[in-house]
């Protein structure tokens, strides 16, 4: 009697070309299909090294706390665990997310700054 075959491993994350060959415009790893196609996925690791590779240096415990926080307020949402316990990251929509949050508070603080009781609204 032999043992079934062990479950298939998924795709690593990827988040743009391999940084190993910077004139490569070909993804690391192949395009995901199914309900994760088009999105923007990384793990807090690949993160960190991209913001390592235009100059901020962080550790990754730290950008995985902030990573958390601005998972808990709605600006990015992590999609699964990998097997090593890692975050992946959905940044699919997180620019439009934190645009409308920066926008909000700027608005709050102006109607403040300005006196206005009724605050002010976006025009969307």
């Amino acid at each position: 009697m032999s043992n079934p075959p062990p479950p298939p491993t998924p795709p690593t994350p990827s988040i743009g070309p391999d940084a190993t060959s910077p004139a490569s415009s070909t993804p690391s790893s192949p395009p995901p299909s199914g309900p994760q196609a088009g999105r923007v996925l990384a793990t807090t690791g690949q993160l960190t090294s991209a913001l390592e590779d235009v100059g901020l240096s962080t550790d990754e415990a730290t950008l995985e706390s902030l990573l958390l926080a601005a998972d808990r307020r709605g600006y990015l949402e992590w999609t699964a665990l990998t097997r090593s316990g890692e975050y992946v990251w959905d940044l699919t929509d997180a620019p439009d997310r934190l645009a409308d949050a920066i926008a909000s508070a700027l608005l709050e603080w102006l109607a403040t700054r300005l006196g206005l009781d009724g605050g002010l609204e976006r025009a969307d």
